[in-house]
């Protein structure tokens, strides 16, 4: 199963990589980052354009003639356009929720920007994600892009990951920390009073 996800993986990469090349190459990168963008919220927001993308119950010249529309409606790039017929004349829209992450993902590389995932006990708002993210950039010199997620077992705080360091500023942290500090004192006082008696 992993190895057919890791697969997956390495060809929505593929085509992530071609189309970020190709629209370098014809000077409409932001224009082409901007569709995927888009194409990313609609598909997050749409049942029906999901149902399009990974049912086989749709025939190609279906799916083509779906695409074309979406793509004529939000004026996309003509790559962008293409590179969507292209997934369906090769039998790989099914793949896009992926190639979209992974399109994603290889402009975060190639601007070398660092992603962080962050755990909040509760949501942050955007003034306090633009602020974390304000302060993650100091501290690592580097953009940072925040992967967020509420853990609401952290009782407030946060967790920040960054590759495989990370910041524990949670309350659960916290108060194990303080745990671990009263049972070593505990003992410690155990043991004193014992050397006195």
């Amino acid at each position: 199963m992993a190895q057919s996800s890791s697969a997956a993986h390495q060809i929505a990469s593929r085509y992530a990589a071609a189309l970020l090349d190709t629209a370098k190459d014809a000077g409409a990168l932001d224009s082409v980052e901007k569709d995927m963008t888009d194409l990313s919220a609609m598909l997050e927001g749409s049942a029906d354009l999901q149902k399009l993308v990974s049912s086989p119950a749709f025939a190609e010249a279906q799916q083509l003639s779906a695409i074309q529309a979406i793509a004529d409606k939000a004026a996309f790039n003509k790559l962008t356009t293409n590179f969507l017929q292209v997934l369906v004349n090769n039998g790989r829209l099914n793949a896009l929720k992926i190639i979209l992450t992974a399109f994603r993902e290889e402009v975060s590389r190639r601007r070398g920007d660092i992603t962080a995932k962050v755990a909040t006990a509760f949501p942050l708002t955007d003034v306090q994600t633009k602020e974390l993210q304000a302060q993650l950039k100091q501290a690592l010199g580097s953009n940072v892009l925040l992967d967020m997620k509420v853990d609401k077992s952290l009782l407030g705080g946060m967790v920040v990951t960054v590759g495989s360091r990370q910041l524990d500023d949670s309350v659960k942290a916290k108060l194990a920390q303080l745990k671990r500090s009263l049972t070593t004192t505990s003992n410690q006082n155990t043991k004193n009073l014992k050397e006195v008696g």
